[in-house]
């Protein structure tokens, strides 16, 4: 009898905490695991035909194709010319409507000519949350094969892609329980996965685990460890023609340009790389609206639509 007490009492305790958390601390994951399906070589990938749309504290819309692609068009056979544009979260657009993203706002800026649109750029969006330069070097290959060479390259790299590749290159991401993965037992997963990202208890206590893993060292000298990864998309374009044009996002935007921006702008100066410079742009705006805020106000974190134009316009100005 006093047993069924204590778990009565348990469960109560579990249930009031859940509540607590749930109306004054609720927590959103930028990222909804239920997008995504195991890949045998990049860990995972998006699924395909997917339109996920939810309201966290935010509005998180997640678009892709038959081809698993974060696009609106379901493929790119009417195309003439195909862009692929590589990277994580940037790319995918997380945080924004899927319209807002960059490689979205790209192939407007290509494609809308004298008040009409024209199907002469198809700007393949091969982002993936959480993707390091490997991963999407590996995607970049597969569609390649999958739907023919693309005539420029566009990546967007940051500051977390270094621990992301370290992440990928351990074999850590296999493990990801995601559907397909041949470690994914469908009832004992979907219940151990709701348990950690459906309930409030649950997202805390992942959370706090992951910033006590999280390493606590501040590099400077993140994309310079990125050079292999760099010199591998600028040889594979000698090989196939292709244009590459790179860019880098800094996780935290400061007033001025960071060290790793300036170490790949100079990368690109001497490799004969096209460089998508779009911080001078960034900065005469905030110059003259200082009051503009440019990082989304919501636990998705990323930056506003504004931004992810700016950028847009700085890879467009190198594709004729």
């Amino acid at each position: 009898m006093k047993i069924r007490y204590v778990l009565i009492s348990a469960v109560l305790a579990l249930l009031l905490v859940e509540g607590l958390l749930r109306s004054a601390f609720p927590l959103f994951f930028p990222d909804n695991y239920r997008i995504y399906q195991y890949d045998p070589a990049a860990g995972y990938r998006l699924k395909s035909s997917l339109h996920s749309l939810e309201t966290k504290d935010y509005q998180e819309e997640i678009v892709t194709n038959r081809l698993g692609t974060a696009n609106f068009q379901p493929d790119f056979g009417g195309y003439k010319t195909l862009v692929f544009a590589l990277g994580d979260s940037f790319p995918q657009g997380i945080g924004l409507p899927a319209d807002a993203s960059f490689p979205f706002q790209i192939d407007l800026l290509l494609n809308l000519r004298n008040g009409r649109y024209d199907m002469n750029y198809g700007v393949v969006n091969l982002g993936v949350a959480g993707y390091g330069p490997q991963q999407a070097i590996t995607r970049l290959k597969e569609y390649a094969q999958k739907i023919g060479a693309p005539r420029y390259i566009l990546f967007l790299a940051s500051d977390n892609d270094v621990d992301d590749d370290q992440v990928f290159l351990a074999g850590k991401i296999h493990k990801k329980l995601v559907d397909g993965n041949p470690r994914y037992y469908p009832l004992l997963s979907r219940s151990w996965l709701w348990l950690k990202f459906e309930t409030e208890i649950g997202k805390q206590l992942t959370f706090l685990i992951k910033m006590r893993r999280r390493p606590q060292i501040v590099r400077e000298n993140n994309a310079a460890l990125l050079e292999p990864s760099f010199r591998e998309l600028a040889d594979y374009c000698r090989k196939t023609g292709a244009t590459l044009i790179l860019g880098w996002m800094p996780i935290r935007l400061s007033m001025q340009k960071s060290p790793d921006y300036c170490w790949l702008q100079e990368f690109c100066r001497t490799q004969g790389v096209l460089f998508a410079d779009w911080f001078p742009m960034f900065w005469t705006v905030r110059e003259k609206m200082p009051a503009l805020p440019f990082e989304n106000n919501h636990s998705s974190g990323h930056y506003r639509t504004w931004v992810n134009s700016l950028i847009a316009r700085s890879f467009a100005q190198h594709i004729p």
